[in-house]
């Protein structure tokens, strides 16, 4: 009998003990304990509704005054809604589906879905709980984006939009266009950059059926202007190498400054050049010059290339 006392004392000792337990304390004996949740910390009941039309809390709570975003179920302790209570946690059903019994079903919005979601998991960009990131994302965007995607903000030039946010151009979850952009490729670029488009003039091939992305990198590039190659390297992918046509070169096609004389995107000149074609030959060439005169009595209403090959030639003072 005196045994049995002191079994009764002892366990309810341990009982006293457990439940005056800090969470801490339990954690380290118990799985799934329950996190602390202190509801009157919430500020001012501060609920945003996001886009995907489901509500968050911001809470004041953690050291650097960033606000905390909670899930909806998460703040209202409805742990049941996701989790089978009687398995340990496991979830009720696996995901997308178990999120789109809230959210909406992205495979009935889009004809391209992002791959981290036709693939993979929800939870493998979003934190189902909590988070100090907009959309509960695990990393601020483009951090977020990185956990899969190359780092291209490494290179030496990178696309203004891109190092603010890839959802400037991208949706995260789904798009009817290519590459997941927010609106139809076409003339996509033209949103910011109408200038190159703007008032008269003739346009570059590529620019006029709006193929942007054949001569510049969305993301990022070595090369100034984010273009894909350098120099005439880049010209050369749809126009004739004139360093293999001709024996005597002019020297800006020999150097490659392809860009001294024509201009990339829209020129108010034939073939895209830069100024009225004698003015800008004269930008280099010395009109002056008493050779010259001589030599081009009498032809001063005539333009340079009438006589002259203005990438090159075989024959001497690259002459047709």
């Amino acid at each position: 009998m005196v045994l049995k006392n002191i079994l009764a004392i002892i366990l309810l000792l341990i009982t006293l003990l457990i439940i005056s337990c800090s969470r801490k304390t339990l954690s380290i004996f118990f799985d799934g304990v329950p996190p602390t949740f202190d509801s009157t910390s919430i500020a001012n009941n501060n609920i945003v509704d996001f886009p995907s039309n489901k509500v968050v809390s911001e809470v004041d709570g953690n050291s650097h005054n960033d606000p905390i975003i909670f899930h909806h179920p998460f703040v209202e302790k409805e742990c049941a809604a996701c989790h089978d209570q009687s398995s340990m946690g496991k979830l009720t059903a696996e995901q997308p589906d178990l999120c789109y019994l809230c959210h909406e079903d992205f495979n009935d919005q889009f004809e391209n879905l992002h791959a981290a979601l036709e693939f993979s998991v929800c939870t493998d960009c979003h934190n189902p709980h909590k988070s100090q990131n907009d959309y509960l994302l695990k990393e601020e965007i483009p951090s977020a984006c990185f956990m899969c995607h190359d780092d291209f903000t490494v290179m030496s030039h990178v696309h203004a939009p891109a190092t603010e946010s890839c959802s400037n151009c991208h949706n995260p979850h789904g798009s009817d266009q290519g590459y997941l952009l927010t609106m139809e490729e076409e003339g996509f670029c033209l949103n910011c950059h109408e200038e190159f488009t703007a008032g008269n003039g003739s346009l570059h091939a590529p620019v006029e059926m709006n193929m942007c992305s054949e001569c510049h990198s969305p993301h990022a590039s070595e090369y100034n202007g984010l273009v894909k190659e350098e120099g005439q390297a880049l010209c050369y992918i749809c126009h004739e190498d004139f360093t293999s046509m001709y024996k005597n070169l002019h020297a800006p096609v020999e150097g490659g400054m392809c860009l001294d004389c024509h201009s990339p995107h829209k020129s108010e000149q034939a073939r895209l050049l830069n100024m009225e074609e004698k003015e800008l030959c004269f930008m280099c060439h010395d009109s002056e010059e008493p050779t010259w005169l001589e030599m081009h009595d009498g032809l001063e209403d005539m333009s340079c290339s009438e006589c002259h090959n203005p990438h090159g030639s075989n024959d001497s003072g690259l002459l047709k």
